[in-house]
């Protein structure tokens, strides 16, 4: 069974537009929001190493981000910005409720990678400061179609 990741990110913060729950958009640096970005493929890669990922930022087109994330073999950087219009771009980065952005985000990645997404019998939706641990297995995928994250259990 094939499987696709897309990893949602925002790497590059410019905005300092504050969010309702919280005065500042991140604690984070660019460089440390790159650097979790890397760590949630790394999870991706390491536990299904045959899924593609397709990590779908926000930031401006980067070089560095392509070249780096794109070494990985079944890993595909997307800058949006290339697809989105203006209202979308600045709902998304500009905007005051997280949520909403990440929707329209959403939205237009899967309006524009629809056919590619078809491809796959599993989709799996991550946010790129998170990872995928050994709680992950992909062989209870095998016969369900739609799979709902374990809770967190604190021990």
């Amino acid at each position: 069974m094939s499987k696709c990741f897309y990893v949602t990110s925002c790497i590059d913060v410019e905005s300092e537009t504050p969010f309702t729950y919280s005065s500042q958009r991140s604690f984070f640096s660019n460089e440390e929001r790159f650097r979790q970005t890397i760590f949630t493929v790394n999870s991706i890669k390491c536990l299904c190493p045959d899924a593609y990922v397709y990590v779908v930022d926000t930031s401006k087109p980067n070089e560095t981000y392509e070249k780096i994330l794109e070494s990985y073999v079944g890993v595909q950087y997307i800058p949006m910005i290339e697809y989105l219009n203006e209202t979308e771009y600045k709902t998304i980065t500009e905007g005051n409720h997280k949520s909403i952005g990440e929707i329209t985000l959403l939205q237009s990645f899967i309006k524009n990678f629809k056919f590619e997404l078809q491809e796959y019998d599993h989709l799996f939706k991550v946010s790129g400061r998170y990872f995928l641990d050994n709680t992950f297995d992909s062989k209870k995928f095998k016969h369900k179609k739609i799979y709902f994250k374990s809770p967190l259990a604190f021990r």
